[in-house]
């Protein structure tokens, strides 16, 4: 696995667990319980951060070495995080993320310089006006600045 070094970008995504081709479902809320088959899209329980989401942490470096773990079931967790990424982060400048408390308590253990851009930065850039521009056409690109 790559060592992550200088500008490093954090982020977590959740997919849903699946007991593909098994005839005994067990459910991840009550252990003791079974689990009815979902058929199409129904609305879930206790959200995405519940037991039944798997949760993914990717880091990604500016060379664009990339670590990517399943953490757990449910939430992200300070002590899970240290643990898996300890290794993996080499004096890091700045870590970007969401505004997750997870990575800003490791920023403050670690005491490194923390970058928080919310989820929907883009949403509230564009409710207020302002456009953001397309970089592929550097004559728009003027016109919007």
């Amino acid at each position: 696995m790559p060592k992550l070094i200088r500008i490093i970008q954090v982020d977590e995504t959740f997919i849903r667990e699946s007991q593909k081709d098994s005839r005994n479902l067990i459910s991840k809320i009550n252990k003791s319980e079974k689990r009815n088959p979902r058929y199409g899209r129904r609305p879930l329980k206790l959200g995405i951060m519940g037991p039944e989401f798997a949760t993914v942490v990717t880091a990604i470096d500016n060379r664009d070495y990339c670590v990517c773990k399943v953490s757990s079931f449910g939430k992200l967790t300070n002590e899970l995080f240290v643990d898996l990424f300890e290794s993996h982060l080499v004096n890091p400048a700045y870590l970007c993320s969401d505004v997750n408390y997870v990575y800003e308590n490791y920023c403050n253990l670690k005491n490194i310089a923390h970058y928080e851009k919310l989820s929907n930065y883009l949403t509230i850039i564009e409710r207020n006006g302002y456009e953001t521009p397309d970089y592929s056409d550097p004559v728009k690109v003027k016109e919007i600045k």
